[in-house]
């Protein structure tokens, strides 16, 4: 049976299959603010004041350096972990995921960086936020506080586990006035429906060729203008001077990170959301008999 662990009530509870099929979430409304709420039994009434907040643009990160150091001390203690039986863990859980085990590598991105980037994407309070491999969170929480709601998507239990407690921590301190929702997922991308999200992260330095073909057959069911920001191209995405079958490629940015001072992320926008023709086209993907 999935669970689903609790923060408001500290237990583990069933997760229907409308909600979850083939992996674990952690979700939290930090201390129940304005937008903390996901409760599906009582329609949330919404007046043109907080409409008005729903559409609140994140804003530069020179706005929120307060908000950068309380995320940063918040986990200024927590890392991922590069001891040796750690490392063989980890790998073993991406390669039984994925087929390939170099994906397994960590690394951030500097959060001023990060705030920059949404706020350069359009991106506004209300709406949807995804990172494939999110870590121990970091991003996904901050896209939290700036008022979307972010879901992070993680196979290396020990990250998912750290990110949960992240949160929890956050909750606790009372972090964050007006938010959205912030949610965690331990499992792999490959089996996770993310056609709902404005804007989609991907750190994909270490992903293989297999794994970025999945992302951008996925991909594919986005909305129409939704942004995908990755560090390795998507497949049928054309070039700078031309439009792909699926997406329009964007201006390159560069990113603070952890290993490098400048990497260079590459921007999409959908431009097809013809879910008709994405599932013909699977279907007829999935027919064709091997050689």
């Amino acid at each position: 049976m999935v669970t689903s662990c609790s923060l408001e009530t500290g237990s583990e509870l069933p997760l229907t299959s409308e909600v979850v099929s083939q992996f674990a979430e952690a979700s939290i409304s930090l201390h129940e603010g304005r937008r903390g709420c996901a409760c599906t039994d009582k329609p949330l009434e919404t007046t043109s004041q907080e409409a008005g907040l729903l559409r609140r643009p994140v804003g530069a990160s020179g706005d929120h350096g307060g908000m950068i150091e309380l995320v940063s001390a918040l986990y200024q203690e927590r890392s991922s972990s590069f001891l040796p039986q750690d490392i063989r863990r980890d790998k073993a859980e991406v390669e039984i995921a994925c087929g390939n085990d170099k994906a397994s590598g960590y690394g951030e991105i500097h959060l001023d960086d990060f705030i920059d980037m949404l706020n350069n994407a359009g991106a506004h309070a209300g709406q949807n936020f995804w990172d494939l491999g999110s870590g121990l969170g970091k991003l996904v929480l901050t896209a939290g506080l700036l008022g979307m709601d972010a879901t992070g998507v993680e196979i290396v239990n020990q990250r998912y586990q750290q990110a949960c407690e992240a949160i929890q921590q956050a909750e606790v301190q009372g972090i964050g006035d007006e938010h959205g929702i912030v949610r965690f997922l331990h499992g792999s991308f490959y089996d996770i429906d993310f056609s709902d999200a404005d804007i989609l992260f991907i750190n994909s330095v270490l992903f293989s060729d297999e794994m970025m073909k999945v992302i951008a057959q996925k991909a594919r069911f986005l909305k129409h203008g939704a942004r995908i920001i990755s560090y390795l191209g998507l497949p049928d995405a054309g070039d700078k001077s031309s439009v792909g079958t699926w997406f329009k490629r964007g201006k390159s940015i560069n990113l603070k990170a952890t290993w490098v001072s400048g990497a260079p992320f590459k921007t999409y926008i959908v431009v097809d959301n013809n879910r008709v023709k994405a599932a013909a086209s699977q279907v007829e993907a999935t027919s064709i008999p091997p050689p």
